[in-house]
């Protein structure tokens, strides 16, 4: 009579033999590859965020370059209508880019404006950009968020007399054509490219949600990471972190001259796949099927070489 459990449990007893050993070493270079594959996406990101920033750096110095001419002492001795004039014919140059120019006196107030406003002067003696300006000695520059158009960059420059104070420019430069740019950089990322300011609010994204909500928070883990960042005086960074459950890949770059950051946040959910690595999962499951497939082949083996031998020895 031919038993029939004894060849099933000859079968498992080899599969286990071999796949024990097997899928301890697979698991160990599955879990090699996954932290390769994170350490090698958080660097690729990093690079991505400080190529940016340098692109975008530039970006503003090629802005900012018609504004040396207020910095000249021809500039500075003018008259009032001859700065307002020349101010004028600055915007004029740079249509789209500078949205108005506004002179102002020691004490703040706009004495002049560029442009075709007609709201009355204004006293910008309390304002953030010209407190920063006093305070610093230099420009000084912040951002305004509307409903309606792009982010704005307001950036007060001093004009100096014997280096002493004698007004200051107020200039108002359109972010336009830099939410248009992260638009167009964020094509490549794995998740979202976004430009936030010194405040944490982001300037603009490559997914457009500052568009629909101007000033937008940024998330709290990028906050952290660039906190950390800033206050080591880092000009770049990356970490893999967990918010709310979620696995997050985050890299972050700062844009030289400037007090912003421009950062990358992706979910590493998914990033096999994204990546094609997801054979690795399938070689492991072919490999598991061929041990099975090869502890029958075994049993089959032992009954036809090693089954005559023991009826033999009967």
């Amino acid at each position: 009579m031919t038993l029939v459990k004894p060849k099933w449990a000859f079968v498992a007893v080899v599969a286990v033999m071999f796949l024990a050993p097997f899928l301890v070493l697979s698991s160990h270079f599955l879990r090699t590859s996954r932290s390769a594959l994170r350490r090698d996406t958080l660097n690729y990101m990093e690079l991505r965020t400080r190529l940016i920033a340098g692109t975008l750096a530039e970006h503003l110095v090629a802005s900012a370059a018609p504004l040396e001419e207020i910095r000249g002492k021809a500039f500075v001795s003018a008259s009032r209508e001859e700065k307002k004039r020349r101010l004028g014919r600055i915007a004029g140059e740079n249509r789209g880019l500078y949205l108005h120019f506004s002179l102002l006196d020691g004490s703040g107030r706009e004495i002049a404006r560029t442009g075709e406003d007609k709201a009355p002067l204004q006293d910008h003696s309390s304002s953030p950009v010209f407190t920063a300006m006093k305070e610093s000695g230099g420009p000084a520059g912040a951002v305004e968020y509307f409903d309606d158009m792009p982010p704005v960059l307001v950036l007060a420059e001093p004009l100096l007399k014997d280096g002493k104070p004698q007004g200051a420019v107020l200039s108002r430069i359109s972010l336009a054509k830099t939410s248009a740019f992260f638009r167009v950089s964020g094509r490549g990322s794995l998740g979202v490219t976004a430009l936030l300011d010194a405040g944490g609010q982001t300037i603009a994204d490559s997914a457009g949600r500052s568009l629909l909500k101007p000033g937008l928070k940024s998330p709290e883990p990028v906050l952290e990471l660039v906190g950390r960042a800033s206050g080591r005086g880092l000009s770049s960074a990356r970490i893999a972190s967990t918010h709310r459950g979620e696995d997050l890949l985050i890299a972050a770059a700062a844009v030289p001259g400037t007090r912003w950051w421009v950062y990358e946040l992706a979910s590493a959910e998914g990033l096999e796949s994204r990546s094609g690595t997801g054979w690795i999962k399938r070689v492991i499951l072919t490999g598991a099927a061929m041990i099975v497939l090869l502890s029958f082949m075994t049993l089959a083996l032992a009954a036809k070489w090693l089954g005559p031998v023991f009826r033999a020895g009967d």
